[in-house]
């Protein structure tokens, strides 16, 4: 019973195929890849006539390119003409202009420009870093009761003693405004 669903289901397929591609299916069901007896026997014969035959075209009529009568006699001749015309032509030197020279000139001085631009800030820094570790130097070699004699000497009075409160509160009001205090 199976056997005989699988083939009904087979033969539903086939022939809806049928109906949806008509033209395919009015094609004869044989081998359409068939050659005549005898067709590799004789193939190599044949191409080796075909290959000759297409030679024999070639020649008989000349297929190639035609040049004119004396053309590579006379070639020589004009290829020398037209290459010494060209070599009379003016010949410009670079090395020895003075558009050279300037132009050289120019690039020498813009490149050491450059690299002196460049080296600059290392120099600075060299001198700089001698300058602080002289400072430094020399701080150290000085004496602690010298630096606290020189303080006290050269100690001042502070200026905001002197000033009373009242001095104090009438420059505020005269330099201030409310907004400025408030904001501060």
């Amino acid at each position: 019973m199976y056997q005989y669903i699988c083939i009904m289901e087979k033969d539903i397929e086939n022939k809806e195929w049928m109906t949806e591609a008509p033209y395919l299916a009015g094609l004869s069901k044989g081998n359409q890849f068939s050659v005549p007896e005898g067709y590799f026997e004789t193939l190599s014969d044949r191409i080796q006539g075909m290959i000759a035959l297409d030679s024999w075209k070639i020649e008989e009529h000349e297929i190639g390119f035609t040049v004119p009568e004396n053309y590579f006699d006379e070639l020589s001749t004009r290829i020398a003409v037209k290459v010494k015309v060209k070599s009379e032509s003016k010949i410009h030197k670079l090395l020895y202009s003075n558009f050279f020279k300037y132009s050289a000139a120019a690039c020498i001085v813009l490149m050491s420009g450059i690299l002196l631009y460049i080296n600059e800030p290392a120099r600075v820094s060299e001198k700089t870093a001698y300058n602080e570790m002289v400072t430094d130097q020399m701080l150290f070699e000085i004496d602690e009761e010298m630096i606290i004699d020189h303080i006290q000497q050269n100690e001042t009075k502070n200026p905001g003693d002197d000033v009373s409160d009242a001095e104090l509160e009438n420059y505020i009001l005269n330099n201030f405004t409310q907004s400025d205090l408030i904001s501060e």
